[in-house]
C-alpha cells in the first residue's frame, strides 16, 4: 500500500497514533510532504525515528527548508558580539526571528537536547530530502508536492522549477495543473482551503462547481470547471479534500485539528 501525510509539525504522538491504525508493514510506503518539524515538541524526534525507516520517504517542507537556513546560528553560541557581527553583514537575524515566529521555538529547543550525531543525523536526512516525487498508482499518476506548483507551465519540466515554487504557494483548488496526473499536496489546512473557496463538507452538502481556466484551457482557448464531489469527501471542515486533478492532505494538525493520512491504493482515509 501507498500512503501520504503531510504537515505532522512536531505531533510524534499523532505519527505513533497513525503508524499504530495503519499498521504498515515493510512492504508498504509512506510518504511524507513536508513539514514534520516546529510548531509541536517533538519534530525532531519524528524526523530522527523516519530516518531509520526505509519505507517511508520525506519530501521537504518549507519548515525543513526554513530549519537548514538559520541551522548554524541555532548551533552557535550567540554572543552579543556574534549577534552584532550577523546583524551588520546579513540579514541572518530577521530569517531567525521569521523561523521562531512561525513555530521554530520549539524546534530550537528540542535541538539544543541532541547530542553532535543527532544533529548530523537530522542534517543530512533533511539535505537528503527532494521537493517531488512522482509515482505511478493502479494505473495513475500522482505528482507528490509539499505546496503546489507556483509559476506553473504545462511543458516545464519538474526539474526546472525553483526550489521555492514547490514549498511556499497557495494552492488554487479551481486550477488543474495536469489532465492526466493528480498533484498531491499539503501545506495550507483544508480548513482554510474550503472557507477561501467556499467548499462544503459531508455527503448532504452536494456537489461544488466552480469556473476554472486552467493554462491548459488558456493556450486551447477554452474554460474548464473543476467538480468537488460531496461522496468523494468526508464529514468535517478539517478533512482532506479530494477533486479532479488533486488532493489536498494538510488537515490542520499544527493548528488543533487532526493528522490526515490517505492510502492511494484504495482512497481510504484515516484521521489521528
Amino acid at each position: 500500500m501507498i500512503y501520504v501525510v503531510s504537515d505532522i509539525h512536531g505531533r510524534y504522538d499523532k505519527w505513533q497514533e497513525l503508524l499504530h491504525t495503519i499498521k504498515p508493514t515493510w512492504a508498504d510506503t509512506i510518504y511524507v510532504l513536508g513539514d514534520t518539524i516546529d510548531r509541536g515538541p517533538e519534530g525532531l524526534k519524528t524526523l530522527l525515528e523516519m530516518a531509520d525507516m526505509p519505507n517511508v520517504i520525506h519530501l521537504l517542507g518549507n519548515h525543513e527548508f526554513m530549519l537548514m537556513s538559520v541551522l548554524p546560528m541555532l548551533l552557535a553560541h550567540l554572543t552579543d558580539e556574534v549577534v552584532n557581527d550577523l546583524d551588520q553583514s546579513s540579514n541572518a537575524i530577521a530569517m531567525l526571528a521569521n523561523y521562531m515566529a512561525n513555530g521554530g521555538e520549539t524546534t530550537a529547543d528540542e535541538l539544543s537536547r541532541l547530542d553532535a550525531i543527532e544533529r548530523k543525523k537530522v542534517r543530512a536526512y533533511i539535505l537528503g530530502m527532494s521537493a517531488f516525487e512522482e509515482i505511478e498508482v493502479r494505473d495513475k499518476t500522482y505528482l507528490l508536492v509539499h505546496a503546489g506548483l507556483d509559476n506553473f507551465a504545462p511543458e516545464k519540466p519538474l526539474e526546472e522549477y525553483d526550489l521555492h515554487d514547490f514549498l511556499w504557494v497557495r494552492h488554487d483548488v479551481r486550477k488543474r495543473y495536469y489532465p492526466d496526473k493528480t498533484v498531491v499536496f499539503g501545506h495550507t489546512p483544508t480548513r482554510k482551503i474550503r472557507q477561501k473557496y467556499g467548499i462544503g463538507v459531508g455527503a448532504g452538502t452536494g456537489d461544488m462547481c466552480v469556473n476554472s481556466q486552467t493554462d491548459l484551457g488558456i493556450r486551447m482557448g477554452t474554460k474548464s470547471s473543476i467538480c468537488i464531489h460531496a461522496a468523494d469527501n468526508d464529514a468535517s471542515e478539517n478533512s482532506i479534500i479530494v477533486a479532479p486533478g488533486m488532493i489536498a492532505i494538510d488537515c490542520g494538525c499544527g493548528h488543533g485539528g487532526p493528522l490526515g493520512c490517505l492510502c492511494l491504493d484504495t482512497m481510504e482515509r484515516v484521521y489521528v
